[in-house]
């Protein structure tokens, strides 16, 4: 057998550390489902229109994109609500109270939060904003723009800093981990995989450029956006604005 990499050891240690289920659940401990921030709240415009494009056209036509003009708040919305609405509570039994989104997750345990640094959306202020998936609204972090220096050390120089929005999905791992156990954090990364092709298909039936981003840099994220990178960390980047056509 071929000598494993250096890089090839670590992935194989993380996926031997990530086999083993959770076996008892502790009923006292379950974590809350929401998160909400005391905050200045946007609601957001829920009277949407069909596309007209079938969801065979958005898989054939889904691309990553690179090029961006100015979105508007319908277009935000909407990419919101497709990605990751809200359709209602479920009590889970044993498994306490759930609930279900247009996004699949691992038991319904939805440890994936969305957040926007906002630079360029026609009728929302530039600024940070957490997505309080319950009510539909953005929730205001900060109301300040971040500069271009910023944003092109937080991509660690890749050329997306020109985004209109930086959507950010985040963990928190417990409401997985609680169920799970370590088997739980395979479970995590599937979740945000389905969260962003429902991004990249409800992009491309509104006409947005889309771009799945995998490198920034953590410390910068976590302090622009507030959360603590431990107790809930960033998994997913994407750059989104209008398409140029």
């Amino acid at each position: 057998m071929t000598k494993l990499s250096e890089d090839e050891q670590k992935y194989v240690a993380w996926h031997d550390a990530t086999r083993p289920f959770k076996q008892n659940l502790d009923q006292k401990s379950i974590p809350p489902i929401f998160k909400k921030i005391r905050s200045k709240k946007t609601v957001l415009p829920k009277n949407f229109s069909r596309s007209g494009i079938s969801i065979e056209a958005a898989i054939e036509q889904r691309m990553s994109r690179r090029s961006f003009e100015v979105p508007s708040m319908d277009d935000l919305s909407k990419l919101l609500y497709y990605a990751n609405g809200f359709r209602k509570l479920v009590d889970g039994g044993t498994y306490g109270i759930t609930y279900k989104s247009n996004a699949p997750s691992a038991g319904s345990r939805h440890s994936l939060e969305i957040y926007l640094i906002v630079r360029s959306v026609q009728g929302l202020p530039d600024g940070v904003y957490h997505y309080d998936v319950e009510n539909h609204e953005l929730e205001t972090i900060s109301e300040q723009t971040i500069p271009n220096l910023k944003i092109k050390r937080l991509l660690e120089g890749q050329e997306l800093f020109d985004a209109p929005i930086l959507v950010f999905l985040s963990s928190i791992h417990k409401r997985t981990s609680w169920k799970y156990g370590p088997r739980g954090y395979r479970f995590i990364h599937l979740d945000a995989g389905h969260l962003g092709q429902n991004i990249y298909l409800i992009g491309e039936a509104l006409k947005l450029a889309v771009c799945g981003i995998g490198r920034w840099d953590d410390a910068i994220a976590n302090k622009l956006l507030a959360i603590d990178g431990q107790k809930e960390f960033l998994v997913y980047l994407m750059a989104v604005g209008k398409r140029v056509e």
